[in-house]
Parts: C-alpha cells; sequence; structure tokens
C-alpha cells in the first residue's frame, strides 16, 4: 500500500501520466480503416439525404406518409451519428466497428426500400 501512494504521488508531481492522457485509449486507426469508415459513412449520409428530399418530394399534401418515413429514417440516423462521434473520440472500445457498420448498413437499406416505397405509392396513383 505504501508503494502503490508513492508512485501515485511521484505521478502526480512528475506528470507521467499527462502525456499518456492525449493518446487514444485504443490505438491508432490504419489509413485503410479510416478510409472504409469514412466511405461508409459517406454512402450513409448520402442515402440518408436523398431519402429526405425525396420524402418531401414525392410526399403530398394529403397522405404525409412519405414526410413520416423521412423523418423515422432522420431519427435513426441521429443516434449512429452520436455513435460514429464517440468512436472517432476514442470513447468506443474497437468492436464497436462492427455494431456502427450493421446499423449504417441497415439504415442504407431501410433509405432503399423507402425510395422504392415512394416511386412505387406515387406511380400507382
Amino acid at each position: 500500500r505504501n508503494g502503490l501512494w508513492q508512485m501515485s504521488s511521484q505521478a502526480r508531481t512528475t506528470g507521467a501520466y499527462r502525456e499518456d492522457a492525449a493518446l487514444p485509449l485504443f490505438g491508432e486507426d490504419s489509413p485503410k480503416k479510416r478510409f472504409i469508415d469514412l466511405l461508409f459513412g459517406l454512402v450513409t449520409v448520402g442515402a440518408v439525404l436523398a431519402t429526405i428530399v425525396l420524402s418531401f418530394l414525392r410526399g403530398s399534401v394529403s397522405d404525409k406518409t412519405h414526410i413520416f418515413f423521412g423523418v423515422v429514417i432522420l431519427l435513426m440516423a441521429v443516434p449512429q451519428l452520436v455513435l460514429i462521434y464517440w468512436f472517432r473520440k476514442g470513447d468506443l472500445h474497437p468492436k464497436f466497428r462492427y455494431l456502427i457498420a450493421y446499423m449504417m448498413l441497415a439504415i442504407v437499406l431501410l433509405c432503399i426500400c423507402a425510395v422504392i416505397y415512394f416511386y412505387n405509392t406515387t406511380c400507382s396513383h
């Protein structure tokens, strides 16, 4: 116990742990992983933005189903952005990368389904 106290008081006076605080918690990502993350993110953002725009363009005044669909997709994308922010900041363990990728894929598939729905319902009327 006495040794632990000495080590912690020594660290306080020398600032040995201050330098470690600037380092990422789980290490640096490779440029390939960063590129793949960026690519997944851009595809997801593009799909969500296109779906939101189409939901308002294809929605009608009497039937607000398209707009509701677009808002729901947007609400699903917000927690995804928070997870990405925490992951990039280094607060999440690297295993969460797979959860983030899965959620991005689910959001993109939902956007594709929404666009198909938008065009099928407006063409049939």
